[in-house]
């Protein structure tokens, strides 16, 4: 992910926002945009390729097409 697009400041925006939240006044939490580089932005991407690898159908359509169509043929016998 580009350190200057748009969606990484989003994510970080946002990223830092929830830290703000899960910080206790006697230990917050220390170098956050290391952080989010190190770890979490690369296992968004390693979920995210793994989530990709693992769809067979990206057209919905036929899968749901064939579904209706095997209801619509028993409801006639």
């Amino acid at each position: 992910m580009d350190l200057n697009s748009p969606t990484y400041e989003k994510v970080k925006k946002k990223y830092l926002r929830f830290l703000k939240t899960q910080e206790i006044l006697s230990e917050p939490f220390r170098n956050k945009i290391g952080q989010l580089n190190k770890f979490y932005i690369p296992i968004c991407t390693m979920i995210y390729k793994t989530y990709s690898k693992k769809k067979k159908n990206t057209d919905y359509r036929f899968s749901r097409r064939a579904r209706f169509w095997k209801i619509n043929y028993f409801k006639y016998f």
